[in-house]
Order: structure tokens, then sequence, then C-alpha cells
């Protein structure tokens, strides 16, 4: 199923989330998900993504699920 998610900004204040499932939408971006300190897994895969900038800072990230997207480089991930 295609979901039609464009946009995670209103997730922002979700700072105790720890797994996130936004696959298979219509992202075009991560922006929205700085803030998420918690956020230990997220599953993008199937989106429109073209940097994963936004998350760089994401220390408590552990699984991270990006394939099918747009990704030119893997540059903000340590």
């Amino acid at each position: 199923t295609h979901h039609q998610l464009t946009g995670l900004e209103d997730l922002a204040g979700l700072r105790n989330l720890k797994s996130l499932f936004v696959n298979n939408n219509a992202l075009l971006s991560l922006t929205g998900l700085e803030s998420l300190t918690r956020l230990e897994q997220l599953h993008a895969q199937l989106n429109h993504i073209e940097s994963l900038t936004p998350i760089q800072k994401l220390t408590s990230l552990r699984e991270l699920y990006v394939s099918l997207n747009r990704l030119q480089t893997l540059d903000g991930l340590t």
C-alpha cells in the first residue's frame, strides 16, 4: 500500500518516541526528526528522501532502514 505522508514536521514534539515506521510514503526529507533524541529505530524505505542530514545528531539511533530512496550519499551518518 502506498501512503501519502509528505512531511514529518508534526512529529517534532514526540521526544520519547523510540521507533518510527514511515516506509512507503512520499517523503522528500527527514526534516522534523531532529529533536527525537530517543529515537532508536527508523524505517523510512520506499520514499523520495535525498539526504540524511536531519538525523545526523540522533545518537540513540541504532537501526536505520532507508533503502529505495533518492540518496546520493550517506553524508550525515557517523
